[in-house]
């Protein structure tokens, strides 16, 4: 062979010709059955050992209860009706969890009604028992007595506000869901 046969030939070839000689062979191609077409490229590989065939691995991930609607319509496609129930599913899960949250909120209400109440009886007990002490004639007693109980209810009713506003500003756990 002549080194002029081993050279690449520039082609003369219009680009019109071009494009229309490229249509009429993905026409060709595209009438070729695929097992021809997939025998063909492995014979190719085979031929050619330094060809490397990649393949793609792709992983999704959505965050919620309900997937995004094209993998809805997968599990709609392989089990008919799946899509109706996975979103009853999430909405049950939900009103649940709002169910719960209600309860919770009612709860905590109750808590601090029941708590602020005790306190008041027990500052008023206080104050009548330091009161009676004054009128026996134990003033010093008296005085010590409702100073330094209502300075301690005092401190513990500001104490307990800042470790209530302490705990609602933490991050909600995502364990819950």
């Amino acid at each position: 062979m002549s080194d002029e046969q081993d050279a690449p030939q520039e082609s003369t070839v219009a680009p019109q010709e071009e494009a229309s000689a490229l249509q009429a062979i993905q026409e060709v191609i595209s009438e070729v059955p695929d097992e021809i077409l997939v025998d063909a490229l492995v014979e190719r590989i085979d031929k050619n050992p330094s060809t490397e065939i990649k393949q793609i691995i792709a992983e999704a991930h959505f965050s919620g209860p309900i997937p995004p609607p094209s993998m809805l319509a997968g599990y709609n496609e392989a089990l008919p009706g799946s899509a109706e129930r996975i979103i009853a599913m999430a909405e049950s899960r939900q009103s649940h969890r709002q169910d719960m949250e209600r309860i919770a909120i009612k709860a905590s209400i109750g808590i601090d009604k029941r708590g602020q109440v005790f306190a008041l009886i027990v500052s008023l007990a206080i104050i009548l028992g330091s009161m009676g002490l004054i009128a026996l004639g134990h003033e010093i007693s008296g005085s010590v007595l409702a100073g330094t109980s209502l300075t301690g209810l005092a401190y513990i009713f500001i104490t307990g506000r800042e470790k209530k506003t302490d705990e609602g500003s933490e991050p909600p756990n995502k364990d819950d869901d």
